[in-house]
């Protein structure tokens, strides 16, 4: 299976890699390869950072020209024996060769029979609300240094179903800045990986409005724990998780406690930690950026001493922690030393999500609490 990455494909990979298969790789820049069994419309629904699932058809060479080019795709989108059809065609990866003419090869298969329209779109591809809403044949080709890879579009992301959980729930926290649910949904898949437990636990002691434990609800992990010292961050996340269960039909248990993320007690422990703590204001003042840095290592360390007895042996930890471009030596090197000495290992290098030219960069780290 082939999988069209998102924004960004090094965080889109390592979800793959994780629920997917680990030997997952990378084709080009936006689009990866992985062995998988599982359906495109149950894959596609699970992950939050490929954006379509790909099937190939077969492999041409990279000095094919744009003739016998056409010829393949007529003979392709023949074998859909359609007497009426809409198609379309994508070119992914080296933007620098010319688009391929969709007019010629709508010509082709009028000549032998065929009604055929195309919409009007990008070179990558058409949108996935456009496929979402229309019987359309996306075929993709999918240049790599050596081949081009023929591929149809098997699945595409509901960008519906995402709108509706980020526009209609009850409660929101934009002045704050909010952690996106497609960035929310991979960082759970990291932590959780391919294999649910029907007893599994996830925690997330800062909840801001509840955007991890929804994402969380929404691949069917069964308990969901959160935490947050704002009392109406706690109510409101009490209400989207509620709205959540009702919406869409889902049966997880939750509960939601005011408390600080250094004092937090549970009656329970836990195998997943997922979070997005205080980061700071969204625009900073860089002259205060190095006390800010002082005050959330401090602040990180103690909520990492304070899981010590929330967490199982063995449990994953996926947390984001903040980085100025402006300020590349305030990196939490000194912090990440300080939880190996507390069985906090990292599992890999921090993955990066940032829009573009953003003053404060989340870098999403990976660990594994021993026990």
């Amino acid at each position: 299976m082939l999988f069209l990455l998102g924004n960004t494909p090094d965080l889109s990979l390592a979800e793959i890699k994780a629920v997917v298969d680990e030997n997952a790789f990378l084709l080009n820049e936006k689009v990866a390869q992985a062995r998988t069994e599982t359906k495109p419309s149950e894959l596609i629904n699970r992950l939050g950072g490929t954006v379509k699932l790909f099937e190939p058809i077969k492999s041409l060479p990279t000095q094919i020209d744009e003739t016998n080019l056409i010829e393949v795709l007529t003979s392709t989108l023949t074998q859909k024996k359609q007497t009426k059809l809409n198609f379309y065609v994508s070119q992914i990866g080296k933007k620098n060769l010319p688009r391929l003419d969709l007019v010629v090869l709508k010509r082709q298969l009028q000549t032998i029979g065929i009604k055929v329209r195309f919409p009007q779109g990008k070179r990558e591809g058409l949108s996935a609300a456009n496929l979402l809403h229309q019987d359309i044949v996306e075929l993709n080709l999918i240049y790599t240094e050596k081949e081009i890879i023929l591929a149809e579009t098997k699945a595409v992301q509901n960008i519906d179903l995402w709108t509706k959980r980020d526009r209609r729930r009850p409660y929101t926290q934009r002045r704050k800045g909010m952690l996106p649910l497609k960035v929310a949904r991979m960082m759970v898949n990291l932590a959780t990986g391919a294999n649910l437990s029907s007893k599994a636990k996830l925690l997330d002691p800062f909840v801001g409005s509840g955007s991890v434990l929804m994402e969380a609800g929404m691949v069917n992990l069964p308990y969901l724990i959160g935490s947050d010292n704002d009392l109406e961050a706690v109510k409101g996340t009490r209400a989207n998780l509620n709205w959540l269960k009702k919406e869409f039909n889902l049966k997880f248990d939750f509960e939601v406690h005011q408390a600080d993320a250094t004092k937090l007690q549970l009656t329970t422990k836990v195998d997943y930690l997922v979070s997005e703590p205080f980061l700071g204001k969204q625009t900073p003042n860089l002259k205060k950026i190095d006390n800010l840095y002082l005050g959330l290592e401090k602040l990180y360390l103690g909520a990492f001493k304070n899981w010590h007895q929330l967490l199982k042996p063995e449990a994953k930890v996926v947390i984001i922690l903040p980085a100025w471009p402006q300020k590349p030596k305030l990196n939490f090197e000194k912090l990440i030393d300080k939880l190996k000495k507390i069985g906090y290992t990292t599992s890999s290098e921090p993955l990066t999500y940032a829009r573009e030219n953003a003053t404060v960069v989340r870098k999403i780290w990976q660990f594994n609490y021993k026990g």
